[in-house]
């Protein structure tokens, strides 16, 4: 996406010369054609699009970032249930009703 939008800002610039559309320069200096290089409709909502990218992506990127570097958040238990005699079960609901207290052997 990057290449394409150089690609355009470098085709703005450019002169487009009459003998691409097989008409020569004297001919269209006489009857008074210009030929302009512009962009279409699609070009510029292709750049909103590929803008709206980056920021999306950008947006995410901070947003991970921010959630693995700030100490403040409780951290994440990664431990199975009875791993250790210090875990506990989770005191909510089972889809089949209340869980059983946990025993140990």
């Amino acid at each position: 996406m990057i290449a394409q939008a150089i690609c355009a800002l470098i085709q703005i610039g450019e002169h487009t010369s009459p003998t691409t559309f097989g008409i020569s320069p004297a001919e269209a200096a006489r009857t008074g054609l210009t030929i302009t290089s512009g962009h279409t409709l699609a070009f510029w909502i292709y750049c909103f699009f590929v803008l709206a990218l980056t920021a999306i992506g950008g947006a995410a990127a901070l947003a991970v970032h921010s959630i693995l570097t700030n100490p403040a958040l409780p951290a994440v238990q990664t431990s199975t249930y009875g791993s250790s005699a210090t875990d506990a079960r989770p005191t909510e609901l089972s889809p089949r009703g209340p869980l059983p207290p946990r025993q140990n052997y």
